[in-house]
């Protein structure tokens, strides 16, 4: 790993982090905003230019600057750094929704900014990249299939649950609400978790197979 190549991938990630909060800080405040409206003057959230500002910015982000992200930096340094993201939703939540940002929240906050660093530096080794069949070998491993598997039946089941909460449920009772609401934030995580690894795999399966053109070129 070369030290430009981990600087950008840094950058990359931070910066994806950041604006992907503000992004979604702007989507609540777009729904904060229009709920003090009287019920018969507000309007479908995919029709407010604030929330598809937010929804633009978070989609761009993470297509973007993840992508760039992904091809610099091992994922077990860039998955810890996603971590940078809570702490900007909660300091963007409290600036633009008025959202109460207490003594805990600073506590928890500092923690987080300090995981990701120690994470961050002690992550570089300056050593070099595993070749592409080594990666390509370890994507194939029976343990790292196995567990996909297994976090793919969980999302289903989360998803599923999800559903059925929502179908089922009440829409306006606070506990249902709650329970919608966790169980989103579950399955949202669990989706970018495995959108890094997805997108690891894919970007090393695409270097291989430029390799293999390559070399069939060659031979040609």
């Amino acid at each position: 790993m070369n030290l430009v190549g981990f600087a950008v991938g840094l950058v990359a990630a931070i910066s994806t982090s950041v604006l992907s909060a503000l992004g979604i800080a702007l989507q609540r405040k777009s729904h904060v905003d229009e709920e003090e409206k009287p019920a018969d003057e507000r309007t479908a959230y995919v029709t407010r230019p604030l929330w598809l500002l937010g929804f633009g910015l978070y989609l761009a982000c993470q297509t973007f600057g993840a992508s760039i992200a992904l091809g610099q930096l091992p994922t077990l340094i860039l998955a810890p750094l996603g971590s940078i993201q809570l702490v900007f939703n909660a300091i963007f939540a409290s600036m633009l929704s008025g959202d109460p940002f207490d003594q805990t929240d600073i506590s928890a906050t500092a923690l987080v900014t300090a995981g990701a660093i120690i994470v961050t530096v002690a992550g570089y080794t300056g050593e070099q990249a595993l070749s592409i069949s080594k990666q390509i070998e370890l994507i194939q491993r029976k343990p790292f299939v196995t567990l996909q598997v297994a976090v793919q039946c969980i999302t289903l089941i989360l998803l599923a649950t999800l559903l059925f909460v929502t179908a089922r449920g009440p829409r306006n009772n606070p506990k249902n609400q709650q329970n919608r609401s966790l169980l989103s934030a579950i399955l949202a995580g669990t989706l970018q978790a495995e959108s890094f690894i997805a997108g690891k795999c894919a970007y090393v399966v695409n270097i291989a197979i430029k390799w293999l053109d390559l070399r069939i070129l060659e031979h040609c």
